[in-house]
């Protein structure tokens, strides 16, 4: 009987094994020779280059691998990279893609076409390179209350890859100029890093390019008429809070709260960090403002505040250079 028994559950445990076999049918052309793909999910902790899930070249010069020790029926989540989260695939507009899902059937052979990979043109044409744990969400990330496209780039902490944690997040206004640039860089990779070697807990940071000449149309809350610009600021900030934070929180290990969630921005970028935070007070618990050019829409957004006031505790930061003019500030503040 005993015999018997373990025959009936090795039958079971055996017919419910199965393999699965991953064809990449197509590349990006622009992918390096030298490269090597792998394939990285739920089944192997997401190391993006595992050598054991590294694909091989099957006959007909396409990259191929076998799994197995899956259940049939089984579903499961995955992605390809070329060995870390700066080369994984993204989609054809340079957008992070969610994870590939598939129910395992014992012995089927799956196509896969990788359209983009997400290095490309994270850096752009620039004199400066951002650290490995900067990625670009989106070349062209589309802004349904504009109708017009941003690249979007992201901060990861370090550890991000192997902690399994979940992070705060900041969103920063102009985007171009936080890990790479000619002109001028924030330097927000290099600090943050330099920081989590230290043993501080770092956030993602997300970063919104400017819209070059629509950036005083964006960050500006009300039309303003020494500038001729302004008067977009309030679709802006709803593109960030309706459209690009979901975005986020649904493709990265975000803490979404609000406690966990800020914005900065300086001069015009400021100006709207602040305006949003004041706004969307349900959405944000932090605001960073470094040198707020308030003179943009000075009596509108004091009134604001006086007539809105605080709905909820929200912890301001906000600096201004020595060189600056302080009476500036200090006459728009009180």
């Amino acid at each position: 009987m005993r015999v018997f028994i373990f025959f009936i559950f090795s039958v079971i445990f055996i017919s419910v094994q199965a393999q699965v076999t991953f064809v990449v049918t197509s590349l990006p052309n622009y992918t390096p020779s030298e490269d090597q793909i792998y394939i990285t999910g739920d089944f192997n902790s997401w190391d993006p280059g595992d050598a054991q899930y590294a694909l091989t070249k099957n006959v007909n010069n396409l990259w191929e691998i076998t799994l197995d020790g899956f259940s049939d029926g089984q579903t499961i989540e995955f992605k390809f990279s070329r060995g870390n989260w700066k080369t994984v695939e993204v989609d054809e507009l340079g957008n992070a893609t969610t994870s590939r899902t598939l129910i395992v059937s014992n012995g089927s052979t799956n196509s896969v076409s990788i359209k983009n990979w997400a290095d490309e043109n994270i850096n752009g044409a620039t004199d400066s390179i951002a650290a490995e744990n900067v990625y670009l969400v989106s070349q062209a990330f589309y802004m349904p209350q504009l109708d017009r496209s941003r690249r979007v780039t992201i901060y990861l902490p370090p550890d991000y890859e192997s902690s399994g944690l979940s992070y705060p997040v900041i969103y920063m206004q102009d985007g171009q100029n936080m890990f790479a640039s000619p002109d001028w860089e924030m330097e927000i990779d290099e600090t943050l890093n330099s920081l989590a070697n230290q043993g501080y807990n770092v956030p993602i940071v997300v970063g919104i390019d400017n819209g070059e000449w629509h950036r005083a149309n964006e960050y500006l809350p009300k039309y303003f008429e020494p500038l001729g610009a302004g008067g977009e600021g309030n679709e802006y900030m709803q593109f960030i809070v309706e459209t690009l934070k979901p975005y986020i929180d649904n493709t990265y290990r975000t803490l979404p709260d609000r406690k966990k969630t800020g914005i900065i921005g300086g001069s015009f970028g400021g100006l709207i960090s602040w305006y949003g935070a004041m706004k969307y007070q349900n959405i944000f618990s932090k605001c960073g403002v470094f040198s707020p050019a308030y003179w943009g829409n000075d009596y509108d957004i004091w009134n604001y505040l006086s007539e809105f006031g605080f709905q909820q505790d929200i912890r301001f930061y906000q600096n201004v250079g020595e060189t600056e003019d302080i009476n500036q500030y200090i006459n728009y503040m009180y």
